[in-house]
């Protein structure tokens, strides 16, 4: 999402369990936010288990 303030990404966990969401701020590289986002949420799957 884009907004006034900054981006806000949110990717989906592993059968709807949870939800991660990352922000920053207007000038942020959208595809860049969504590659860390896929990453990032493969990790905390891997701590949840």
């Amino acid at each position: 999402m884009r907004g006034d303030n900054g981006h806000l990404v949110v990717a989906a966990g592993t059968n709807g369990s949870a939800v991660l969401v990352l922000s920053g701020p207007p000038d942020s590289n959208l595809g860049l936010m969504r590659i860390e986002a896929r990453e990032a949420a493969g990790q905390v799957k891997a701590l949840l288990g």
